[in-house]
This record gives structure tokens, sequence and C-alpha cells, in this order.
């Protein structure tokens, strides 16, 4: 991973997935997690890569009631790019996901709020995400 193809965090959106499985996803990626904890519906973990905390955040019901976030917040990850990560999650959970199809830029600010990545087993593909 380089500082150019480095997010500076990574989120993706998991379709009809319980944060336990969430959770058993990260276990097997990152081994070891610190003990979730949660503030309403909201759940933070904290996993080490290379010697680096990564605080971790799981949102339920972030986008309708059927998405979940999962958001990494630090740059330092397995996984240069939301869609590398989407990949990973979606292989291990066979569950729908997606993540931006867009990058983050300083002149942009946020990534453009309606192109997204659409993972299933059926393949990937861009789409239009209106709520």
């Amino acid at each position: 991973m380089t500082e150019q193809s480095a997010f500076p965090d990574i989120e993706i959106y998991l379709y009809k997935t319980t944060t336990a499985q969430i959770l058993d996803w990260l276990s097997d990626r990152f081994g070891v997690l610190e003990k979730p904890e949660s503030a309403g519906t909201v759940v933070r973990t904290n996993a080490m890569f290379q010697g680096i905390s990564i605080p971790i955040r799981i949102t339920p019901h972030a986008a309708g009631k059927n998405f979940t976030c999962v958001t990494l917040e630090s740059a330092e990850t397995p996984w240069s790019t939301d869609l590398d990560c989407a990949r990973a999650a979606q292989q291990f959970l066979r569950a729908e996901v997606r993540c931006s199809a867009s990058g983050w830029t300083e002149q942009e600010g946020e990534h453009s709020a309606n192109r997204w990545w659409k993972l299933t087993s059926e393949g990937e593909r861009k789409i239009t995400w209106d709520n």
C-alpha cells in the first residue's frame, strides 16, 4: 500500500449481516480484537495491523434498515481501498457488500454520494444507490 493509493479510512456497507458475523470476519482477518463496546446500537472495537491499532466502528441500520456500516478509522489497514475491503468481506461473509465507487480527495471533500460498487456472489458492478 502506498500513501497515494491509501484511503484515509475504509468504509463498507453489508446487507443483512449481523454484528456477530462482522466480528467473526474481523477476528478471522486480524486475530484477537479488543473487547467490543456498545454505545446504543453502535459497536466499537480495535484491531492490530502491523503494530498499529485500528479503531473499528460497526453501525447497524446505517443505510436503511438492512445495511450495516463498517468503518476502519485508519489509513493503515490490510486494504488500500474500500473496494479491496469489500471484496474480502464479500468473500468471507457471502453477503452483499457496497462501497464507494469514487475515492476521497481534498478537492472533492467526501466521496460522491451516489456512485457505489455492489458486490454479490454474482459479481461486481457499479450502481447508483438511492435510498
